[in-house]
Parts: structure tokens; C-alpha cells; sequence
């Protein structure tokens, strides 16, 4: 029997299905849950179908984490699109990031815990490059303003660091030294210009 040739709109639909059956099993059993064989129960085709849509299961998750860094990064430039000025914008981004984190912490996780693909993944790579973007962008404009006593690409990764590492001691439950998540991300903010570089009013 000959197998019917996929249009573009079938092989896209399936793919996204696909993609949000695997994110559906990571959140209800972790990274063991997420086979091929459950995400074919889940869509309730064949054990072979997603096959046909993904060389294996480390492409389908390359696919998936690169739609969760894509959906990040819209989030955190709608951030970016407010008319403020830049020590404004950079305490909303920051703001807008452990927001985001932390109301999605299953995504977050699958986004940056898990190992890069043994088979690079030029959509991940991409995807995950422009997360980062808002964050240069922000730190250029500080940079123009004359206020930093880093470059704005140090700047940039400082304030990644510190956001990411607040994210990760509190993902990963080893905030266990007094200090709620809440207080630590309300003093960071706080004190976000001085603790990062920026000088001057």
C-alpha cells in the first residue's frame, strides 16, 4: 500500500501536536515520561507515526524547547515595547524574566536544564540566542546613557547570571538557608542598579 504523501498543513499540525504532547508528559512525569511510544498514545496514532515527522525523539525535543525559547522571547519583548526610559526598562525586564520563570517553571526547566542535542539543532541554537537578545538591547541602551562602569555585554551577562541563578536555587528547592524566593526577588529589584554596574543618576 502506498503511504499517502503529507501536505505541509498536515505535516506543521502533527508536529505541533507532537511537540505539545511531549511538554503535556514532561510536565506530568519528567523527562522519563517522554517517549515516542507515550507521545503516540497521547495523539493516538501508531508507535511509528511521529517518525515520520521527527528522525528521533532528541529532534522532537530540540523542536520543543525551541518553541518554549521562542514563546519566551515574545514575552519578554512585549517587555520591551513600553515607552520607558532605559534604568526603567531594564528593572521591568528583569521583573518581566523571574515572572515568567516562575510561573512557568516546567518550561523554564526544559528550556535550560536539560543537556544540548548530540545532533545540533540550528532552530534551538536560534531560538535560544534570541532569548538573550532584550537583555543586549537593554544593556546597550544603559550603555548609551552613559551609566555603566561595565561594558553593556558584561552588563548583559551579569543580569542573566543573577536572574537565572535566583531562578535555578529556587527550581531546583535549595533556597534553604531563611530566605523566601518572594524577599530575594523583591531585594534584587530593589537594588538592581547598583548591584550591576550602573552609575550616576
Amino acid at each position: 500500500m502506498v503511504r499517502k504523501k503529507l501536505n505541509k498543513d498536515e505535516i506543521t499540525s502533527f508536529q505541533t501536536r507532537s511537540i505539545e504532547a511531549a511538554r503535556q508528559l514532561f510536565m506530568d512525569g519528567g523527562l522519563e515520561a517522554m517517549t515516542m511510544r507515550n507521545i503516540a498514545k497521547q495523539l493516538n496514532c501508531s508507535p511509528m507515526a511521529p517518525y515520520r515527522y521527527f528522525e528521533n525523539l532528541e529532534a522532537l525535543v530540540a523542536a520543543l524547547r525551541a518553541s518554549l525559547f521562542e514563546i519566551f522571547t515574545k514575552y519578554l519583548n512585549d517587555a520591551m515595547s513600553a515607552n520607558l526610559k532605559p534604568k526603567q526598562r531594564i528593572g521591568i525586564l528583569a521583573k518581566t524574566y523571574l515572572d515568567y520563570a516562575l510561573e512557568n517553571p516546567t518550561d523554564y526547566k526544559l528550556m535550560f536544564d536539560l543537556a544540548p542535542p548530540k545532533v545540533a539543532c540550528m532552530e534551538l541554537e536560534k531560538q535560544s540566542a534570541l532569548s538573550f537578545e532584550p537583555l543586549r538591547v537593554a544593556a546597550r541602551e544603559l550603555a548609551f546613557e552613559g551609566v555603566l562602569s561595565v561594558s553593556a555585554e558584561t552588563y548583559a551577562h551579569l543580569l542573566w547570571a543573577q536572574l537565572h541563578g535566583l531562578v535555578s536555587l529556587y527550581l531546583s528547592r535549595k533556597l534553604n538557608f531563611g530566605m523566601s524566593i518572594e524577599a530575594l526577588v523583591d531585594a534584587f529589584l530593589t537594588q538592581l542598579n547598583g548591584t550591576l554596574g550602573i552609575t550616576g543618576e
